[in-house]
């Protein structure tokens, strides 16, 4: 492996771990901590842009050392954990979504009991 795929993967590596250790632990039913899903996407844009970059030097067939092969499983292993989070984002977002949903009927509902008092308190 040269030199520079080495370099990039141990970058790649560096930026998967420091983003997956900032990511919340959704695996807890339950739990709903508050998570900012745009700042979360911007993210994960920018992992994607990395994890094809890393990719397209896999690809080229290398005889790989020790060094280079602890780093391709440590990506491996840090892509793994980034595809587990993505799996439960899912359903989280879809949860979140179903909440929202309820409150919008709440409201509604609301609107609806405001409009009809008003109707009864104005004659």
């Amino acid at each position: 492996m040269t030199p520079e795929s080495l370099a990039l993967i141990r970058s790649a590596n560096s930026k998967l771990s420091r983003f997956l250790a900032r990511l919340p632990d959704l695996s807890q039913s339950g739990s709903s901590p508050a998570i900012d899903l745009g700042a979360t996407q911007k993210q994960l844009a920018i992992m994607s842009s990395t994890i094809a970059s890393v990719g397209r030097h896999l690809r080229i067939s290398e005889a790989l050392d020790v060094e280079a092969r602890a780093q391709v499983e440590t990506y491996a292993a840090n892509l793994e954990r980034l595809r587990s989070f993505i799996i439960a984002l899912e359903v989280y977002a879809a949860a979140q979504r179903r909440q929202l949903a309820a409150r919008v009927g709440q409201v509604k509902q609301s609107l609806a009991w405001c409009a009809a008092l008003k109707l009864t308190t104005s004659e």
